[in-house]
């Protein structure tokens, strides 16, 4: 994974971006991973 830069958009301290976007087919886990990693966030 490459290294954050500095500007838009905000990071957090986990390397994170602030926003995801997640997106592909329908049934394809989309809600799970997003509930995954937005579990592992402050």
């Amino acid at each position: 994974m490459a290294e954050p830069t500095t500007g838009p958009p905000t990071r957090l301290p986990t390397g994170l971006p602030e926003r995801v976007l997640v997106y592909g087919v329908t049934g394809s886990g989309k809600s799970t991973a997003a509930l995954a990693v937005g579990a592992r966030t402050p």
